[in-house]
């Protein structure tokens, strides 16, 4: 079926699209429209499970979880937007074309600053064994927002009506300020993959058992794959695999446009066929993000949050038990019990949080956190149901 002609509603000026930029533009929708499907979905079955109490933010993933959605979705919809210059053959200036521009903007910069705050929070709770509060989850979720509207809104407003504009496919930050591109935004993005690499290979390699010289800097004894069993220990690298698909994924989505972006500020005639297939990929990020979090961290998604019981020893100390995510991954589904991982005696959670890392296929088993002077007052001898027992009698 032949194209429809140029419509007249573009000044005489501005050259029509032709049939093969039609089609790579309609590539690169279609993928901002499967992101926005794909978050929007998300978000509402959130919703849907918060209106049921069957899910709440109750942990820090959860909280940067559900920011890197709504970054996600702003994303997607400043690339969804470029359908209209589709349907006009050509980016025509005007209110919509400087939505686009600030929507594009905005969401690039807090998808990569919530990337950022993701792979710095796994890092420390991983590699380091800090627990942060809440409030610092909100903080961060709030420098983010102001931050990423202020690097929009300020020169946008200097610069009113000539600050976003057309750049040949959509709108976006004008030529005429290209030296702000760089450090207004593709310096966040390419800072996101490079702080996600190395964060998440640390992680991986800690999961498999190597400590990275750091164990003496980290709360509680180090994560050692030692005093598993070879199941465990199978499962403890299968993890560790996992984390390695958020900087490729990150990578996958960035590094292409990342490229063509670079060479094209530096003066290089850029194919058309190539900035098409990179900015498909970038557009598919939130896709990405949502199949990737329902595979790695599934309990964040449907609402398996952690829960906890307390009990007490004469009345002065207490134990947790949790419905787990990584402890699972790294033990057989019985009765588990944090012996190799202590924690400080003023923390409720082990030193290794629970929410940090959720497998796809991860059992719902019962944790049971005993503090440090339990593990030594008693024999090694004694019998898991005999441990509980004497639990629950003193």
């Amino acid at each position: 079926m032949a194209l429809p002609p140029a419509t007249s509603s573009l000044p005489d000026s501005m050259p029509a699209f032709s049939t093969d930029q039609v089609v790579g533009l309609v590539f690169i929708t279609a993928g901002g429209f499967l992101s926005v499907t794909a978050v929007s979905s998300l978000l509402l079955y959130v919703l849907y499970l918060g209106l049921r109490h069957q899910w709440s933010i109750s942990t820090l993933i959860h909280y940067y979880f559900v920011n890197l959605m709504f970054a996600e979705l702003i994303q997607a919809l400043g690339g969804v937007m470029t359908v209209e210059w589709i349907v006009r053959r050509g980016v025509e200036e005007g209110a919509l074309c400087t939505m686009q521009g600030a929507f594009k903007q905005l969401g690039d910069v807090s998808v990569a600053l919530t990337s950022i705050a993701i792979a710095i929070h796994t890092f420390a709770a991983i590699v380091f064994k800090i627990i942060t509060p809440h409030s610092l989850a909100v903080a961060t979720m709030g420098f983010i927002w102001v931050f990423s509207i202020l690097v929009v809104a300020v020169p946008a407003g200097l610069n009113a009506g000539r600050y976003y504009g057309n750049t040949g496919y959509w709108c976006w930050i004008q030529q005429d300020f290209d030296h702000l591109r760089i450090p207004l935004e593709y310096m966040w993005m390419w800072a996101a993959a490079f702080i996600s690499i190395i964060c998440y290979a640390c992680v991986a390699f800690v999961l498999r058992g190597h400590d990275l010289g750091m164990a003496k800097f980290a709360q509680g004894r180090r994560f050692s794959m030692s005093t598993m069993d070879r199941g465990s220990q199978r499962k403890a690298k299968n993890l560790a695999m996992q984390m390695l698909f958020y900087p490729v994924i990150y990578f996958i989505t960035v590094f292409p446009i990342a490229v063509v972006r670079w060479m094209a500020f530096s003066g290089y005639d850029i194919p058309f066929e190539a900035t098409a297939f990179a900015d498909t990929l970038f557009a598919l990020s939130g896709l990405f993000n949502v199949l990737l979090y329902a595979w790695t961290r599934r309990s964040i998604i449907t609402g398996n949050k952690p829960t906890t019981v307390s009990g007490s020893r004469s009345g002065s100390t207490s134990y947790h038990m949790h419905h787990t995510s990584m402890a699972a991954d790294l033990r057989s589904p019985t009765t588990v019990h944090f012996k190799d991982m202590a924690y400080p005696p003023n923390l409720v959670t082990p030193a290794v949080p629970n929410d940090i890392l959720d497998s796809r296929d991860a059992p719902q088993v019962k944790v049971v956190s005993y503090p440090g002077h339990f593990w030594e007052d008693t024999p090694p001898s004694m019998k898991q149901a005999e441990l509980d027992s004497q639990w629950r009698r003193e």
